[in-house]
């Protein structure tokens, strides 16, 4: 008798999942979630670019390190990010810690971020926050070939930028509230 209710249970459980398979509830759930971060990326996107522009502005030079590149590449920083997004299904908080880590990164280096660096910047500091914030990650080369730069660049920058972060990631609870709520905000404000 208990074995049949086994049976019952897990029917009932995949007659569920089907269920949730085929609704055209679930599937809205997904696009609305996969709308939001995509919104979250464009928010992210927009401000790296007003800070580039202001710089251009302002006339902050760039130093020329290891992140900076003569070839800047052919993708928008939208287009960029949306990439790394799709391919290697990052988290949206290891998105934003990324943002965080630049923005430490920039301020300890007095350096300004550029079209000529900002690529090499976000790559770099997504791969180490995806190794310090979630539980799977993919290999040095995938990241690479995303980041469309060579798998020993890669493992060049990732040395450098956690060493000028003096080998910590570890962002304060409340830097990382700050940072979600004004890319949510920002994102509300916008249209895919």
């Amino acid at each position: 008798m208990k074995k049949n209710k086994k049976i019952n249970i897990k029917m009932s459980i995949n007659s569920i999942q089907k269920t949730l398979d085929t609704s055209p509830n679930v599937n809205y759930i997904k696009i609305k979630i996969q709308d939001e971060y995509y919104l979250l990326i464009k928010s992210i996107s927009k401000l790296l670019e007003e800070i580039i522009n202001k710089n251009k502005k302002k006339r902050h030079k760039c130093y020329k390190d290891c992140f900076y590149s003569e070839k800047i590449p052919s993708l928008t920083i939208y287009e960029y990010i949306s990439s790394i997004v799709k391919y290697t299904g990052i988290n949206e908080s290891t998105l934003i810690l990324s943002i965080v880590s630049i923005t430490s990164l920039m301020n300890k280096t007095k350096n300004t971020i550029s079209y000529n660096n900002i690529y090499k910047l976000i790559i770099t500091s997504v791969f180490l926050n995806v190794k310090f914030n979630e539980d799977f990650n993919f290999s040095s080369k995938l990241y690479a070939y995303v980041g469309r730069i060579s798998n020993e660049e890669l493992n060049l920058l990732e040395y450098k930028f956690y060493s000028l972060c003096d080998y910590t990631l570890f962002v304060k609870s409340n830097i990382y509230e700050e940072y979600y709520c004004f890319f949510q905000n920002k994102a509300k404000n916008m249209k895919l």
